[in-house]
């Protein structure tokens, strides 16, 4: 009567938007391969999926320009050597609370992901069981992803 048209999807049919629907499969298989690989529980898979897609936006080229999304939105090249594993221990500074003369100056966390409003890096702070936004990040390379290396017990 208005010339509004209203259709219906077919119930339980995820195959209306093949395009979509592929994409939506590759970030969500990236996100659970990274979560399976280093062994984080699944409560971190919404980190997982931010930076499958920060990732994604950054490396896959388009088909018919061959350029990332990123080279198409902010017309450069995307710079990928700060690119880090996701899920990797890593060490934060601590300056953001007043410390000792014989404190330490870091706490161990968990690389997690890029933040989407700085340059900053989430880290998952495994002292504070925090969720944190920061620059000052190193990556540990000498032991295993998310397994603190066991020197303590060897020396």
């Amino acid at each position: 009567m208005h010339g509004i048209k209203h259709e219906f999807f077919a119930p339980i049919t995820p195959q209306q938007n093949g395009v979509g629907e592929r994409k939506n499969r590759v970030v969500q298989e990236m996100a659970r391969i990274m979560l399976l690989s280093t062994k984080l529980p699944s409560k971190f898979w919404a980190e997982a999926l931010n930076t499958a897609v920060y990732v994604i936006n950054r490396v896959y080229l388009r088909p018919d320009t061959l350029q990332t999304p990123y080279e198409l939105w902010k017309g450069l090249k995307p710079n990928v050597k700060y690119f880090k594993t996701f899920g990797s221990k890593c060490y934060i500074f601590k300056d953001r609370e007043p410390l000792g003369k014989f404190d330490s100056i870091s706490d161990e966390g968990i690389f997690l992901g890029y933040s989407t409003t700085s340059r900053a890096f989430r880290v998952y702070n495994l002292r504070t069981s925090s969720l944190m936004e920061l620059i000052n990040v190193v990556k540990d390379n000498t032991g295993s992803p998310t397994s603190p290396t066991n020197k303590e017990e060897n020396d």
